[in-house]
C-alpha cells in the first residue's frame, strides 16, 4: 500500500507510446498529437498538484512531437498538387468513357445485359484505377 504522503505518478508519455498516430500521414499525425495533448491538459486540471505537473510535460513533449512532425508549407503544396494532377487524370479518363459509351448508344439487341453491364463497370473500373503494367 502507497504512503498517503508519497503521490502515484503515471506517465501517459506518448514517446513511450506511439502506436496511435504513427500510421497517419505527417499533418493528420500532428494534428492527433495536438489533440491528445490538449486532452492531457484538461487531465492535468483535475490531477493533484505533483501529478499534474508530470502530466503536462507530457503534453508538452506532445506539441514538440506534433511541431516536429508538421510538415513545411512547400511540401504540403508539392503534396497536394500531385493529388490533384492525379484526380485530374481520373476525371479525364472517365469522361472520356462517357462520351465513347454515349457514341455507342444501348446495347444490341439480344445481347445479355448483365454481361453488357459487367463489360461497362470493368471499364469504368479501369478507367478510375488502371491496371499496373506487369513486366515479364
Amino acid at each position: 500500500m502507497a504512503d498517503e504522503a508519497t503521490p502515484v505518478v503515471v506517465s501517459v508519455s506518448a514517446a513511450n507510446n506511439p502506436a496511435p498516430v504513427v500510421a497517419a500521414s505527417p499533418a493528420i499525425r500532428a494534428e492527433a498529437l495536438r489533440g491528445a495533448a490538449d486532452r492531457l491538459d484538461r487531465q492535468a486540471r483535475n490531477a493533484s498538484p505533483a501529478a499534474a505537473d508530470v502530466i503536462r510535460a507530457d503534453a508538452d513533449e506532445l506539441r514538440r512531437m506534433a511541431d516536429e512532425t508538421q510538415p513545411d508549407a512547400s511540401t504540403t503544396a508539392r503534396v497536394l498538387s500531385a493529388r490533384h494532377r492525379s484526380a485530374e487524370a481520373d476525371v479525364t479518363r472517365v469522361t472520356d468513357l462517357y462520351e465513347q459509351w454515349v457514341k455507342a448508344g444501348p446495347p444490341p439487341l439480344g445481347t445479355s445485359m448483365s454481361r453488357w453491364w459487367d463489360a461497362r463497370l470493368a471499364e469504368l473500373h479501369d478507367a478510375i484505377r488502371p491496371r499496373k503494367e506487369t513486366a515479364r
